[in-house]
Formats: C-alpha cells, sequence, structure tokens
C-alpha cells in the first residue's frame, strides 16, 4: 500500500493517519517505543483528556533535551491506509516546550505501530509502501509495568514507578538501581531487551534486583498487567 510521505528540510519523514476521528500529518519515529503520541495542542483543541479517561499519567520518554510525560489511554480506533486499528495505546502529551508541545503537526509514530508492517521508503519519490505482517493481527502492547528505567553510565536507575502498578505493588521505588532482571545481569546494550521484559505477556513474572540508597541489593517480583 502507497502512502504519501512528506520529507522536511531536516531530514524528518510525515505521513497521513487519523486518530480519534482527526486526519492529520504524523512524524515517523522508529525510534519511539510507543504507537501513537499525540503532541499537546491536539490533545487539548480535540478535549481528548476529557473523551478518553487515560487511567495512567507516566514518564515516556528520555533524551538530552530532558524528559517526556504522557497521560497513557486508548484510541477506539487508529487509521492508517486502509487499515482501521483497534484499540491502540495512545500517549496524550504534556509537553510545554519542544516538538511534543508544539502545533508542528499532529503527533509522532512509534515502533509499536511499525513493527506490524514492512516498511519501504521512498524519500525521492515521497512514498511510503507498506506491507502489512502477521503481526497486524495481534492486540497493541499497553504499558505493562509501570517501571521506567535507563542506562545512566555504570547501570540502569529507576527513573518513574506508576502509582498502583504492579512495580509499585512490588515495592519497587525511583532512584534505585535496577541490576538483574529475571536473573540476567543488565548492561548498557541491554536496553531493548529490557523493554522486552517490562512488555510481556499479561501474568508474567518479572524477577527484579535492586539496589537502593543504603547499597543493600534485594530482589522483588511483579506480575505485568495491562494498565490502560
Amino acid at each position: 500500500m502507497l502512502l504519501p510521505l512528506r520529507v522536511l528540510p531536516g531530514g524528518k519523514m510525515l505521513v497521513q493517519a487519523t486518530a480519534a476521528g482527526q486526519a492529520g500529518w504524523f512524524s515517523v519515529d522508529t525510534g519511539d517505543a510507543g504507537a501513537v503520541t499525540l503532541f499537546r495542542p491536539v490533545v487539548e483543541r480535540l478535549g481528548l483528556r476529557a473523551a478518553l479517561q487515560p487511567s495512567v499519567r507516566m514518564l515516556t520518554g528520555v533524551s538530552v533535551g530532558g524528559t517526556t510525560w504522557a497521560d497513557v489511554a486508548r484510541l477506539p480506533t487508529f487509521d492508517i491506509g486502509p487499515w482501521q486499528l483497534p484499540r491502540v495505546p495512545v500517549h496524550l502529551s504534556l509537553a510545554t516546550g519542544g516538538l511534543f508541545g508544539s502545533d508542528a503537526w499532529m503527533g509522532n509514530l512509534g515502533g509499536e505501530l511499525w513493527q506490524r508492517f514492512a516498511v519501504t521508503i521512498d524519500a525521492a519519490g515521497g512514498a511510503m509502501y507498506l506491507e502489512p505482517q502477521a503481526a497486524l493481527a495481534e492486540p497493541f502492547a499497553g504499558p505493562r509495568s509501570g517501571l521506567v528505567a535507563r542506562w545512566t553510565g555504570e547501570r540502569f536507575d529507576v527513573l518513574d514507578v506508576v502509582g498502583g502498578s504492579p512495580a509499585d505493588e512490588a515495592g519497587v521505588r525511583r532512584g534505585e538501581s535496577l541490576l538483574a532482571v529475571q536473573g540476567r545481569e543488565l548492561a548498557a546494550t541491554d536496553a531493548i531487551w529490557l523493554r522486552t521484559q517490562l512488555a510481556g505477556e499479561p501474568g508474567t513474572s518479572v524477577a527484579l534486583r535492586l539496589r537502593g540508597a543504603s547499597a543493600q541489593e534485594r530482589v522483588v517480583t511483579m506480575v505485568l498487567r495491562e494498565l490502560v
């Protein structure tokens, strides 16, 4: 399936899609682990916090520019090309500055969406070709652990724990070091593996080895579940 593609001077690529009944342009961002992010001006203009009643507010991104926070809900449907996708998780941006706080375009599309297609880009021709894969039929995964951790140069540190989430119920706290998951010692190259473990099937038990400010280590177990 061919979709029109806009390529901006800086190299950013945009495609058209429809969220909450509103068509618009979205940036293509395979480095974003989520599915759909709607920028704050769009969220407020369409009244989406009231309409979607998000139950989770969490840290959704970390970069050299700082942290990104969003309310997380599910769109009844999200349309791209001829595909109407049900119950897609959406980050309703809380940013007041930067791209996610701007009205530059409608939002951002991340890896949780793109992994369902074989994607071919013809930047010079202004086209994106999408071929659906078997994963297109799979339900979209929302946040399941409530734990956000980042490699800080020597270890993974816990940056956020969503209240009432599996991580919170297991006793994980912000600022602790996450040393191992399921018995595997974590290294700088494990960011994608860690993300996969934290997004496992609901009902999965995940063992975490942590170290707090007292330097004492402990192991806790959380049971994953859908938070939205």
